[in-house]
């Protein structure tokens, strides 16, 4: 199915509402001119009827505009929430690929053992381990959507051979935002960590920390790649901004501070030659 474009749509109604504004206006001085009247409608009920005609078009104009604004995040939020499904669904398939794996792996653990073979079964039981630990890692907060994001974003650093250091000190149990609003700040935040990093040709790393405090809960995305210039240390969070040239469309840094600043956070960057960091903190709902 096509995307409906929101901006087009609505701009499209409001010309189409200002051509009838100019029409309206237009016949009336025509008629005045050309010394023409009606003569069931005195002069005075002519202004009358011009003015509410002209005032029903504005009110409508604006309800489009709020219309396309509502419609613009609900988009937003159905993007967000179809990725995060689509993030809990690997995360389940992987879960369920390691049970049905499991009576496997003990048959194989105990006739190694039946063998005698017990430096393999070790290495074996080993490397299972390994295997466990890396999904269990993901599952260290109380919201889903968060650990399928997380297991997501630590795959794909992965495959790009970058190493991630993950925190959880927060179980995210009583977080003021949305849940699907946290996954687009964490997921651009880690996206625009991983693209820092795609030009380091080593030594890779990547650091996220969940913690929180009386008042607040808080994120921080580190990485190990090149500085950000002093003079675009501001400017990164403005609509449109983009260091990444023809891949970027600036966009990403913007929506982060405005999801937060609308939940009442803050959202800072830091940046040296060795790491740059983004911190984000959250009130928390004061029960």
């Amino acid at each position: 199915m096509k995307n409906l474009n929101i901006s087009k749509a609505s701009v499209t109604i409001i010309v189409l509402n200002t051509l009838l504004i100019v029409a309206v206006l237009v016949a009336a001085v025509y008629g005045f001119t050309h010394g023409r009247s009606i003569k069931a409608i005195s002069n005075g009920n002519i202004n009358i009827f011009l003015l509410f005609s002209i005032l029903i078009v504005a009110i409508n104009s604006f309800i489009v505009v709020y219309d396309r604004y509502s419609l613009k995040r609900a988009h937003n939020r159905y993007s967000a929430l179809n990725n995060t499904l689509s993030q809990i669904e690997a995360l389940n398939n992987t879960l369920r690929a390691q049970r049905h794996d499991f009576l496997n792996q003990l048959q194989v653990m105990y006739s190694l053992l039946e063998m005698n073979e017990y430096l393999e079964a070790r290495q074996y039981i080993e490397n299972v381990y390994q295997d466990i630990l890396k999904v269990s890692r993901y599952l260290k907060t109380s919201s889903p959507a968060v650990n399928a994001l997380l297991q997501a974003k630590m795959l794909a650093c992965e495959k790009a051979q970058i190493e991630v250091e993950l925190n959880v000190a927060s179980q995210l149990t009583d977080l003021k935002m949305q849940t699907w609003e946290l996954c687009r700040v964490l997921g651009n935040l880690i996206d625009n960590a991983i693209y820092a990093l795609k030009d380091k040709s080593s030594g890779r790393k990547l650091v996220i920390d969940i913690f929180q405090d009386i008042k607040h809960v808080g994120f921080r995305i580190g990485n190990n790649g090149p500085e950000i210039e002093k003079g675009n240390l501001e400017r990164i969070f403005l609509p449109g901004f983009t260091t990444k040239g023809e891949q970027g469309e600036g966009m990403g840094l913007s929506i982060v501070k405005e999801l937060i600043e609308s939940n009442g956070g803050i959202v800072k960057v830091e940046s040296t030659p060795s790491l740059t960091i983004f911190e984000v903190r959250v009130p928390r709902v004061m029960l």
